[in-house]
């Protein structure tokens, strides 16, 4: 870690806790002078919590205190322009922010007994009325709590770390991948399952879908149904071809799986895989859509079903296209 740069110091904490004593100096002035010393020295803590801005510089004080290595495992990197990056948190991290609004609650909660309790005891004195206010007060105080941490939660934590695991995912795919959106398709020559030769390089001028699978794999067998849909809406067409490629399967294995499952689209084994290592090192199942120029203009690997509506989309503005 480097060691933090002096002349970039900085100062909003050390602003905020000025800005606090500055306000609670004027409050208790102004407590002062329009109540007496006598009223002042009773209701000080109430003039002092009146303060917006005291409160609101408090509560930034806090947020800051949370995390003493200057907001980085709270909130992310702290930007310059002194905004909270609230967007950034992870669970991890949002743990002491749950255990402030734990404790929170719980000391509003008592507070309103303390209040009631003290209500009920004089209930005969002058102070019943306010203590019932505050007990009131403190009662309606203490749902805020949980709405809070449920809009964090809900709103903050858990869209970041849907983001920060979609993130991780692509950063694993990216690092098994060789080819990408954009790269020319790598050519290759395949037989199927019925004896009839698939060449990539002879399909330009066409839209060719790729796919790799394999029988063991759960994914894959969720993905088939929908590339069994697109070849159905799309095999009368001269200008579609498709192939479904069994990796690290036998000929044999891929036409007991053809058939057990009824599709009818064209499938090859790839036991060796000589034409799945082109593409990629590992992850299945994998899909490709090939432009008519050769070029990949559809990838996904993994089966999700909005990436299945994506390539639909795909796939129909590439057969609407002229080369």
């Amino acid at each position: 870690m480097q060691p933090e740069n002096p002349g970039n110091k900085d100062y909003t904490t050390d602003a905020c806790l000025l800005l606090i004593l500055i306000e609670a100096r004027a409050s208790l002035k102004s407590a002062a002078r329009s109540r007496g010393f006598a009223a002042f020295k009773r209701d000080n803590t109430r003039h002092i919590a009146s303060s917006i801005r005291f409160r609101y510089n408090l509560g930034v004080l806090i947020w800051i205190f949370l995390d003493n290595t200057r907001y980085t495992r709270l909130f992310g990197k702290f930007p310059s322009n002194n905004k909270f990056c609230i967007h950034k948190m992870s669970i991890k991290s949002y743990l002491p922010l749950q255990s402030a609004l734990h404790a929170g609650a719980f000391i509003v909660l008592a507070l309103a007994v303390v209040f009631l309790v003290a209500a009920i005891a004089g209930w005969r004195g002058p102070f019943r009325k306010k203590r019932l206010v505050r007990f009131a007060l403190c009662l309606g105080a203490v749902p805020m709590f949980p709405l809070i941490h449920a809009a964090l939660l809900y709103g903050v934590v858990f869209p970041y770390e849907a983001r920060q695991g979609e993130r991780l995912r692509q950063e694993r795919i990216d690092a098994v991948s060789f080819v990408n959106i954009g790269d020319a398709a790598p050519s290759f020559s395949i037989t199927d399952t019925t004896g009839a030769t698939f060449i990539l390089d002879d399909l330009r001028g066409k839209v060719a879908l790729v796919n790799f699978f394999a029988t063991w794999c759960g994914p894959c067998l969720l993905e088939l149904p929908h590339i069994q849909e697109l070849w159905d809406d799309n095999r009368d067409k001269s200008d579609f071809a498709l192939i479904v490629i069994g990796r690290e399967e036998t000929n044999e294995s891929v036409t007991a799986f053809q058939s057990k499952h009824a599709y009818s689209f064209p499938m090859a084994s790839d036991p060796e895989r000589s034409v799945y290592s082109l593409y990629a090192k590992e992850i299945i199942p994998r899909t490709y859509l090939v432009s008519r120029d050769g070029k990949i203009c559809f990838a996904s690997t993994g089966f999700y079903e909005e990436d299945m509506a994506k390539l639909q989309r795909e796939l129909g503005k590439q057969l609407r296209s002229t080369q």
